[in-house]
């Protein structure tokens, strides 16, 4: 595999990780805002050494892929862009 091949087969076992640790439907209640939190929360995290600053990136790469898919699975109107905690926007 190549280099980015193995980078992202990492960021794929992570979001397995994650899905394991905190289900899939939990991330469907996060809005745009709340993600962008998420991310931001673990790049501010400090890493001592290569591995730990690996790992944070790695996470932060999951992090990214389940907004992407929580996105994916509403529209445009949904409280994931608005806000809205599942109102539809007018």
């Amino acid at each position: 595999m190549s280099q980015c091949a193995d980078i992202l087969h990492e960021v794929f076992e992570e979001r397995i990780r994650q899905d394991i640790k905190y289900g899939p439907g939990h991330d469907d209640l996060n809005t745009y805002e709340e993600w962008r939190q998420i991310i931001k929360g673990h790049i501010d995290r400090e890493g001592t050494d290569l591995p730990t600053q690996k790992r944070l990136l790695i996470e932060v790469a999951a992090i990214a892929v389940a907004a992407a898919q929580a996105a994916d699975r509403r529209d445009a109107t949904s409280r994931f862009w608005n806000g809205t905690h599942g109102q539809r926007a007018l």
